[in-house]
């Protein structure tokens, strides 16, 4: 399996795999795949991860695993590489919203904190304002430089 940048042509597969997993893909385009990975198995979609920079802050979404391929710890491995990405890019706080991955969160050092705490230019995503429901729990890490 390799991990590697999305490309345009991942566009369609990214977007199945996410209505797969029932996350919100529908404000995707194109452009937010400059800060997407994927993970391949040959030409199989296995994973994917996406990351919306904002300055020093730093959107995750759209982690997603395909069913067969989980248990194969490819969603630490997309959480640990979007982060090394978020850092390269000057993110310094990494927020997210999820409904079901608030464990596997928090086991890799994200905090709750209250989503109305996240910063304004976060909260006029799509995903704040519209996509994700307001059970969602916000979560947030600090990053440090590598």
């Amino acid at each position: 399996m390799k991990l590697e940048q999305a490309l345009s042509s991942d566009f369609s597969a990214i977007q199945r795999l996410l209505a797969d997993c029932t996350l919100p893909y529908t404000d995707l385009t194109p452009a937010h795949l400059q800060h997407f990975l994927v993970v391949r198995d040959g030409n199989q979609l296995a994973g994917t991860v996406g990351l919306e920079a904002a300055g020093k802050y730093g959107l995750l979404r759209s982690l997603a695993v395909s069913e067969s391929y989980r248990q194969h710890r490819l969603g630490v491995e997309l959480t640990d590489s979007i982060e090394a990405l978020a850092v390269t890019l000057g993110v310094e706080m990494l927020y997210l919203l999820t409904t079901t991955a608030e464990v596997f969160f928090t086991k890799r050092g994200y905090q709750l904190t209250e989503r109305k705490a996240a910063p304004a230019v976060l909260q006029e995503t799509n995903e704040f304002k519209s996509i994700c429901p307001s059970s969602a729990v916000c979560l947030v890490k600090h990053l440090s430089p590598k």
